[in-house]
């Protein structure tokens, strides 16, 4: 994958992306002649893959999966019970 704005990105531990993965933390309004930009937060245990556009503002929650675009729930991780 490939990280556009690597000084406005912070990622979590134990995260790892997919080879088409991009991400940017900036946004070009052409009409307005602006340059947005934003900081992008990754928590820890992500897994990150190609194929769903995250907007600007969107959080998205832990245990669960997303996909589409825009990003939406497609999944709820299940739970596995531990053994004593």
């Amino acid at each position: 994958g490939t990280i556009m704005d690597p000084c406005l990105t912070e990622i979590g531990d134990n995260c790892t992306m997919g080879l088409y993965v991009v991400i940017y933390g900036h946004i070009h309004v052409y009409e307005d002649e602006k340059l947005i930009l934003g900081r992008i937060k990754i928590g820890n245990n992500c897994v990150i893959g190609a194929g769903a556009l995250v907007t600007k503002g969107q959080v998205l929650e832990k245990g669960k999966m997303y996909g589409g675009i825009p990003a939406k729930e497609i999944a709820t991780k299940k739970k596995t019970q531990k053994s004593s």
